[in-house]
């Protein structure tokens, strides 16, 4: 993930993650990785990346086959 900021919501389940856990754990993820809390209130949470250069490892792009339980077969991605 090469985003510069990331809104997660940690209490309901929001596309494209299966499940609530799920979300939470990329922000674990994203935590760990260097991403900085820029805002967090009922739930959500507003990250922005450290820098340009700050890549996150086990992440791609959304609809590129990183949540294999959806099936992305009809997805297409643009840019």
């Amino acid at each position: 993930m090469r985003a510069e900021w990331v809104v997660l919501d940690t209490e309901k389940k929001a596309f494209p993650f299966p499940a609530v856990q799920a979300q939470k754990d990329r922000l674990r993820l994203l935590r760990n990785a260097g991403y900085v809390t820029e805002y967090a209130a009922e739930g959500i949470v507003l990250l922005r990346r450290p820098s340009p250069g700050t890549v996150v490892s086990g992440s791609v792009e959304q609809g590129r086959g990183d949540l294999p339980e959806y099936d992305n077969s009809d997805v297409r991605v643009f840019g």
